[in-house]
Order: structure tokens, then sequence, then C-alpha cells
């Protein structure tokens, strides 16, 4: 039963590597630019979160037109809609 599985296990390794080799592979790791930072990259960071920013305010600004509310009626103070009777801020 050993032999059996070590057989099994060593066909399947060499069915493996013969599939690796049909792809490409030549017995190394193609090197990466890992830790190199590109003009892309910072231009992609610094605009991406803009243009989301911007996405989410037309979003909201939708689902108030939608509802038939105003602009105006969105909380301005980080998502507080109202006081409690207390005074302490409800969260939305």
């Amino acid at each position: 039963m050993v032999g059996w599985l070590f057989l099994r296990s060593f066909h399947r390794g060499e069915r493996v590597y013969l599939a690796m080799l049909s792809r490409g592979y030549q017995g190394t790791v193609p090197e990466t630019t890992a830790g190199k930072v590109g003009r892309g990259e910072w231009l992609f960071l610094l605009i991406v979160p803009a243009h989301l920013s911007v996405a989410l305010d037309l979003c909201q600004r939708a689902i108030l037109l939608f509802e038939g509310r105003k602009v105006e009626d969105l909380p301005m103070d980080g998502g507080v809609a109202e006081k409690s009777a207390a005074g302490s801020p409800i969260r939305i």
C-alpha cells in the first residue's frame, strides 16, 4: 500500500512538472519589480480615492432626490442625525 502511494505521488509529480514545462516554466521564478513604486502607482493612489469620494457623494445625492428629500437633509456632522432627549447624539 505504501509502495502504491509512492508510485501514484511520483507519477502525479511528473504530470505536474510536464504541465509546468508546457506553460513556459524554466526552473526559476521570474524577477519582479516589487518594492519599486513608479509614477503610475502614485497617480493611481491619488486619483482613485478622489473619484470614489465624488462617486459616493453623487450616489447619496441621487438617493435623496429619488426619495424626494433635499440635499440639505444630509447630516454634515459625521453621521449624527439628531440628538436624544438626554442630549447625546444618535448615530444613524
